[in-house]
């Protein structure tokens, strides 16, 4: 009787341990924390320039790295590798070179539709308005504009691939021990039989 009962609970752990093993492999990961990067997709400006390139942003510290966009056409022609402020709503471009007294110097702002996330997607900016554009900066720190706006945008988004959710190593371990488990388990009570 004694066997039984032992054998029984070894049984139910082996079955509990397996469900465990299976669920961490089909619960989701977390997200990545790894920056992501973002291109910048049919952005054109009201008088017919472009810009194009690309910017990292990592959400969980809202902070922009690797910063490489470039505007052209139209009189607009200036490169931007300094992210001078911004957030998930917003970004403020200026180009390093300019500084540290950027008084007169280009600025490309973009505003986004939709907060940027570390999970990726295609996400819109904002057209037409004062928030997505070029100006000129009006002080040292840029926190100030020249006479308004120069160009304002007039298409365009940002993309991002979305972040693959993968296993973790240890994950697929419990579950190839899970399993090895109960078929071990299997195989005992069927040579007892």
């Amino acid at each position: 009787m004694k066997s039984f009962v032992q054998s029984q609970l070894i049984a139910w752990i082996c079955g509990i341990a397996g469900l465990f093993a299976f669920w961490l492999v089909l619960a989701p990961a977390p997200a990545s924390a790894v920056p992501l990067l973002w291109t910048l997709n049919d952005v054109t400006f009201n008088n017919g320039g472009t810009a194009s390139g690309s910017f990292r942003f990592d959400a969980d510290t809202a902070s922009y790295s690797d910063v490489a966009v470039t505007t052209s056409g139209a009189g607009i022609d200036a490169s931007f590798d300094l992210a001078a402020g911004g957030n998930a709503e917003f970004l403020s471009l200026l180009n390093a070179a300019d500084g540290p007294d950027f008084a007169g110097a280009p600025t490309l702002r973009l505003a986004f539709l939709d907060l940027l996330t570390n999970l990726g997607s295609e996400v819109g900016l904002e057209l037409n308005s004062f928030s997505s554009a070029i100006a000129g900066c009006g002080n040292a720190d840029c926190s100030l504009l020249i006479g308004g706006v120069d160009f304002q945008l007039a298409s365009g988004s940002v993309i991002s691939e979305a972040v693959t959710q993968v296993s973790e190593p240890g994950t697929l371990a419990m579950l190839v021990l899970g399993l090895g488990v109960l078929g071990f388990k299997r195989r005992r009570e069927a040579s007892r039989r």
